[in-house]
């Protein structure tokens, strides 16, 4: 969540125990006095149920968002960046009850996108984990390209808006790397790591340029951040 902070994105309240067994975070649907905000998730606003959580694509969860925002611009952007986020570090979970949509006046019709809440590594626990949602027809982790055609064609940004909101979300987790590895470093599954599945997602969005500056024409790991 910290990383998810760093990338730009809203995120409630959060907190670490001493012991780092618990993870803490504050409810977001309630203001400063205590009044209590409207939450649906995306499932609800589809009128679907929770079993079908799994069986929609990102393209129709920001056609929702578009539907039912009051700032369309503003949220889309978020949408797209919580799912760079996502597919940076291994986050196979962000279905449709993941997302979710906030509104102080129900019969206005419109809301506003919640905080990010919910983005974690999962391909590390689940060896060949995919996306919980289609994106360009697939559930296949994207590559750069589908993140950018997805940004222009369903999220509202330009090529150039993409471009620099994968970068700034890449920055987010190599700063994530360097901020907490020593939390990071010992975490491992099934002879897997949580550095090396975060650095195969950093990866997956790197540009062609950057690949070819690392890996030399070499199918390689990129090195990791110093």
């Amino acid at each position: 969540m910290s990383i998810v902070k760093q990338a730009g994105l809203r995120v409630p309240e959060f907190h670490l125990s001493d012991d780092k067994r618990l993870f803490i975070m504050r409810r977001f649907d309630l203001t400063q006095d205590r009044h209590s905000l409207g939450m649906e998730d995306i499932c609800v606003l589809m009128g679907l149920v929770a079993d079908d959580k799994y069986k929609r694509s990102y393209e129709q969860v920001a056609r929702a968002i578009g539907i039912y925002s009051d700032n369309p611009n503003r949220d889309l952007g978020e949408l797209f960046r919580s799912l760079c986020v996502s597919v940076l570090v291994g986050n196979g979970d962000a279905h449709l009850k993941n997302f979710a949509m906030l509104y102080d006046d129900p019969s206005a019709g419109k809301g506003w996108f919640s905080p990010t809440f919910d983005i974690v590594n999962t391909t590390l626990y689940m060896e060949g984990d995919t996306l919980a949602l289609k994106l360009g027809r697939t559930k296949d982790f994207s590559s750069r390209t589908t993140m950018v055609r997805f940004g222009r064609e369903h999220c509202n940004l330009t090529q150039k808006m993409a471009e620099e909101a994968i970068d700034q979300c890449m920055d987010a987790v190599q700063w994530g790397i360097e901020e907490f590895s020593e939390l990071a470093q010992p975490v491992e599954f099934g002879g897997r790591t949580l550095m090396g599945e975060i650095e195969h997602g950093i990866s997956r969005l790197m540009t062609p340029e950057s690949k070819h500056a690392i890996w030399k024409g070499e199918v390689r790991k990129p090195k990791r951040v110093k």
